[in-house]
């Protein structure tokens, strides 16, 4: 029943919609900065003139990347090296400042099994491409307690995005929130009244990402 100060959302935010948010008390939101491989996906992604649309309404913004991440079957090594240069290169031409963290997507169930043999290897691979890149962006985990906790002990992520409201998946159930968490997602909701609403997931806050309050044009 917490009302979180941030959000995530695969909705673009236009103004009336960035005005809601920030009146019923979020200041930092989650968006995508790519869509998903599927030719059928929804079109999730920042939309040309977004950023500052968030920013004018008071609002910061984190960047969040997922193309699937739907089974073990779509996390490797490769898999990882691929993501990790399309979501910088896509960071950058948005405009987001050094020491941004992206949120690479774990969105399943995984299994400890799952988690050493596909998981780690991805991360692994996404921690080595973005220092070879520079390191310009920092990296984030989004997945379970579980996920979230393997993939940050080994190094291999800076902070956590914990997908909390799935509380039937195995990898939250008796285990702890990972010390470096940044985002709690906690419930779906639905805010204001159609046609003027959005669909969000609501998310705690620890404060220890507070967002892009800019950035470069």
């Amino acid at each position: 029943d917490r009302v979180g100060i941030a959000a995530d959302t695969a909705t673009p935010v236009t103004s009336p919609l960035a005005g809601l948010l920030y009146a019923t008390g979020k200041q930092v939101i989650g968006r995508y900065l790519t869509n998903a491989t599927s030719p059928t996906a929804l079109n999730k992604k920042l939309q040309p003139g977004e950023i500052d649309t968030i920013f004018n309404a008071g609002l910061r913004i984190f960047p969040i990347f997922q193309t699937s991440g739907l089974t073990a079957s779509y996390f490797s090594a490769d898999r990882g090296r691929r993501d990790a240069l399309e979501a910088i290169a896509a960071a950058s031409t948005y405009g987001f400042h050094a020491g941004a963290v992206i949120y690479f997507a774990v969105d399943f169930d995984a299994t400890d099994v799952e988690i050493s043999n596909s998981i780690i290897p991805h991360f692994r691979a996404i921690r080595e491409a973005a220092f070879a890149s520079g390191g310009r962006y920092r990296v984030g985990v989004y997945g379970t307690r579980n996920v979230c906790k393997h993939v940050s002990d080994l190094g291999y992520a800076d902070l956590s995005f914990v997908a909390g409201m799935s509380t039937g998946y195995s990898g939250n159930l008796g285990f702890r929130l990972p010390t470096n968490w940044a985002f709690d997602q906690i419930s779906s909701v639905r805010i204001g009244v159609p046609p003027m609403s959005i669909e969000i997931d609501n998310n705690i806050s620890s404060g220890r990402d507070y967002g892009q309050a800019t950035v470069a044009n």
